[in-house]
């Protein structure tokens, strides 16, 4: 647990450290020393992931299974035409990592199951899914279990046709 922000970083954060609400480093020290999975790095979790990691949460988890397809690269929005074939989690991380040397981003190439959750999961402060529906409906009820056995917070959030929804669990 780290207890104070480095020069470089409240140069990096000024305009967060500006905020009233946010009492100077208290806030930004709470995102640094936060550890947070995000499920899916598609259409929902590729914005989440790009501000989660421009706000300075300290380590990031990525866990996705999918392959980034040329149909993906219209709203998906870490990955571009290099990175068509590969898998998501490992594209995502290459990006992030380039945006903000500052935090730690592990990607974890596969689906999330039973028996790999408590593995990417562990000791997080927040669960974020971001998973496809349509090819990932399992993911749901593996987060869900995991959160509630371990009362982790889960985020669920997805899009449906023009509109999206985010809920807390």
């Amino acid at each position: 647990m780290t207890d104070s922000l480095s020069d470089r970083e409240r140069q990096r954060y000024a305009r967060n450290l500006l905020i009233k609400e946010w009492s100077g480093e208290k806030k930004q020290l709470l995102l640094k020393n936060s550890k947070v999975l995000v499920v899916g790095a598609g259409g929902s979790g590729s914005p989440l992931l790009y501000y989660l990691t421009t706000a300075g949460v300290g380590t990031i988890i990525i866990a996705d299974g999918d392959v980034l397809d040329i149909s993906n690269l219209n709203r998906q929005i870490l990955h571009n035409e290099e990175k068509v074939g590969k898998n998501k989690a490992l594209s995502a991380q290459s990006t992030l990592t380039k945006l903000n040397s500052d935090i730690s981003i592990v990607a974890h190439p596969y689906h999330v199951t039973d028996e790999n959750i408590a593995e990417y999961a562990d000791d997080c402060d927040l669960i974020c899914c971001a998973a496809d529906e349509r090819n990932n409906r399992s993911a749901y009820k593996v987060l869900n279990r995991f959160s509630k056995d371990t009362q982790t917070p889960l985020s669920w959030a997805g899009g449906c046709y023009m509109g999206g929804f985010v809920t807390f669990i």
